[in-house]
């Protein structure tokens, strides 16, 4: 789902968030941001968006790997996120970095059909052997 406004000041806010970003170079345009959460042991990736005019150009993948490794330094042992099921792209950049699904969230997203919503699967990334 897309964050309100108010969602993502709150998440910007909050002592246990970072966010990180790829500035295009030469320019004041943002390729792509990650808000990342960690609490004591577990890491979530609470949002991670790539410009859509810059898809499949490795930027999603070179955040994802930083945001991996922040995870890491903060001694997090797993890494957590959600994606709609319907992001095939996205589901397999989290595969070729190491995720696994975990589960489900039953019509957790809205659509653009009030009566039709859409599953959340699950992933997550041992992070400590």
């Amino acid at each position: 789902a897309r964050w309100s406004a108010s969602v993502m000041r709150d998440s910007l806010l909050a002592a246990h968030t970072q966010v990180w970003g790829i500035m295009l170079d030469g320019s004041e345009k943002l390729a792509a941001f990650g808000v990342l959460s960690v609490v004591i042991d577990e890491a979530e990736i609470l949002t991670l968006a790539v410009e859509p005019s810059l898809y499949r150009q490795g930027y999603g993948e070179k955040l994802l790997s930083h945001l991996i490794h922040i995870a890491k330094s903060k001694k997090a042992e797993t890494l957590y996120l959600e994606v709609r099921a319907s992001n095939t792209a996205a589901i397999e950049l989290y595969k070729k970095a190491g995720f696994e699904e975990s589960g489900r969230r039953k019509n957790y997203y809205e659509t653009d059909d009030p009566k039709v919503k859409e599953d959340a699967v699950l992933m997550s990334l041992k992070l400590v052997p």
